[in-house]
């Protein structure tokens, strides 16, 4: 075997295309040789053809210039052939291979052919001199050769592309043209990168110094990937299984690990980009909750923990409680925040804070009732109730509903407690309540579909099914059905109070898992082939998007409105990343240099996301 290549750019290994296609058969790999690099020159403007084959591990190939900038690349997974090819001017070249794998053998084959400038008209007489100063038959008579011209962009039109669609790039979107070359020896470069997408040459990746032809465009193999999905910065953070983004229009709230172990909060402005720690202590900070700009979260564990409150207008943080008690599970809207706290009993109250002029208190003083779980919607709070003197008392069991608005005396049960079942999980949104009833083999979805009128509750559905996770928003539930005979009616499922309960996703290969619900959008893990995606299913278009942030690993989607933020990582046990899927953004374009070989225009091509 040949020896190895160098493992810096100062060592790389001399190919010298010139004299034909070359081919190097080396190993890569392992802690000690984790690189390769190759070295060639080209005298005139070429076209290469690189291929990296023969491969028993993953090994990435790049080509870089002179100044050590990637101008192209190809990353395929696992031990796929690797293949670059493109139009090079004249200069020096360096080729990269890195991998993280282990040792593997590879065969690399490089060619270049020389591409030559088309003939200039009048530029000779074949078989002698230009009598009279010019060329029978061509050229400009008694003038000599022509000056060349720069080419002319005659075509630059926006390219409509939806939100998170491809869109391909043809000759009626871009197009040059120049009297003295010919669409294949035109040669566009990309001069800069799409903000929200990327661009590809018949499907492989280009980068910046990345070229085309203009025959490349006209055979439509210029195409556009759009991607609204943007990594929200995490500095590596192992983001908390307790502290699980949390999302309202465009902000977004998180926990992740410190340096010290412990877990912070931080919040993303999604209008500004800026992030803000909001949490420095040593402590466990968990729970975070977010409306608008203002954020709650519970600080420290076991009997001490505390509330706290942001304000993303003042940026100021307020302590909301301060006793040796645990307070936990806050909730905040847009006038109130609400939490539980725990008594050495183990009974808990609710507790609530005006945001407005920092009024609180509880709305039950109760040492035998104990109430948690608490969900608000504006000045409407809902909760579960459970007497803790025992099952003979199942009459003060259930679920329950207080309007903060007036701080009553009267708080309405919704449901009445038995011991053959427990109703759990209250959700509200407006007026409309929805809430879990768990007995000892199944679970039904109810609702009150106005808490401020005796209406009266109603089940969804009450047969043997296994109905759990119900989410409101307006008149709408969702909910997680599974269990059912031969999995047949498995699935996430939709409810329009007033209506029926339709199936919007079918059962994955193993499951598919709702975790969120705003407006027309219904996040959902889909967990189809053993993997973890983030999806969106609008219930208008009645269709299901994938959320792609980039990472092996992504799941748990929080929706608001049209936007979503999710996470994901290198495994399950390894999630460190952050993303946020922004439909704020309308448009996009690259620039890009179209040149003869001599001469360059510039331009900038521009998309419109639909």
């Amino acid at each position: 075997m040949a020896r190895d290549s160098g493992n810096t750019l100062l060592s790389a290994r001399s190919l010298n295309l010139a004299t034909g296609p070359k081919t190097r058969r080396e190993t890569i790999g392992g802690s000690s040789d984790p690189r390769d690099f190759f070295k060639f020159n080209l005298t005139s403007r070429s076209s290469l053809d690189l291929s990296l084959k023969k491969l028993r591990s993953n090994v990435d190939v790049s080509l870089l210039d002179s100044t050590r900038k990637v101008i192209a690349s190809s990353r395929r997974a696992d031990r796929l052939s690797e293949s670059i090819k493109t139009t090079l001017e004249a200069g020096t070249f360096y080729i990269r291979l890195n991998t993280k794998e282990a040792s593997t053998g590879y065969q690399l084959q490089v060619a270049a052919t020389p591409i030559p400038l088309p003939g200039i008209p009048g530029g000779g007489t074949p078989g002698g001199g230009t009598p009279g100063g010019g060329t029978p038959g061509g050229g400009t008579p008694g003038g000599g050769i022509p000056t060349n011209t720069a080419p002319t962009i005659g075509t630059n039109t926006a390219l409509i592309v939806s939100r998170n669609g491809t869109g391909t790039i043809g000759r009626t979107n871009l197009f040059s043209s120049d009297t003295q070359q010919t669409a294949d020896q035109l040669l566009y470069r990309v001069t800069s990168l799409p903000a929200s997408g990327s661009l590809f040459l018949n499907g492989t990746p280009l980068g910046v110094g990345s070229a085309f032809t203009q025959t490349d465009i006209d055979t439509n193999k210029l195409t556009y990937k759009q991607n609204s999905a943007k990594d929200i910065p995490n500095a590596g953070r192992q983001i908390s299984s307790d502290a699980f983004p949390q999302i309202s229009g465009s902000n977004v709230v998180w926990g992740a690990k410190d340096s010290t172990g412990d877990t912070e909060i931080f919040f993303y402005n999604g209008i500004n980009k800026a992030i803000t720690q909001l949490s420095d202590n040593t402590v466990e900070d968990s729970g975070p909750k977010i409306f608008g700009s203002n954020v709650v979260w519970e600080s420290g564990t076991g009997t001490d923990a505390e509330i706290y409150l942001y304000n993303g207008t003042s940026g100021a943080t307020t302590r909301l409680s301060d006793n040796p008690l645990a307070d936990t599970n806050a909730r905040i809207s847009d006038s109130f925040v609400v939490w539980q706290r725990r008594y050495p009993s183990g009974e808990h109250d609710i507790r609530y804070y005006r945001l407005s002029d920092g009024a609180s208190g509880a709305v039950n003083n109760s040492i035998t009732l104990n109430d948690i779980d608490p969900a608000l919607s504006g000045s409407k709070l809902v909760f579960q109730r459970d007497n803790i003197a025992g099952a003979s008392t199942n009459a003060d069991d259930g679920i329950f509903y207080y309007d903060l608005a007036t701080l009553g005396p009267t708080q309405t049960q919704l449901s009445v407690g038995n011991s053959a079942y427990t109703d759990r999980r209250a959700q509200i949104s407006g007026s409309a309540v929805t809430w879990e009833r768990r007995n000892s083999t199944e679970s039904d979805i109810l609702y009150d579909a106005d808490v401020t009128t005796s209406g009266g509750v109603s089940s969804i559905n009450g047969s043997a099914d296994n109905d759990t996770n119900p989410l409101i928003s307006g008149s709408k539930i969702v909910f997680q059905r599974s269990g059912t005979a031969g999995g047949t009616n498995d699935g996430i499922y939709l409810f329009t109070i007033g209506g029926a309960a339709t199936r919007i996703i079918p059962p994955s290969t193993t499951t598919a898992d709702v975790t969120s619900f705003d407006g027309n959008k219904v996040g959902y893990t889909n967990t189809s082939g053993g993997g973890f995606k983030a999806a969106v299913y609008d219930i208008l278009a009645g269709n299901s998007q994938d959320l792609v942030g980039g990472a092996a690993v992504e799941g748990i989607p929080v929706v608001s409105g049209n936007n979503a933020a999710w996470i994901g990582g290198g495994s399950p046990a390894l999630i460190d990343r952050l993303f946020f899927y922004d439909t704020s953004i309308v448009s996009d374009n690259f620039g890009f240099s179209v040149s003869d070989g001599l001469l360059t225009t510039n331009g900038t091509f521009n998309f419109t996301i639909g």
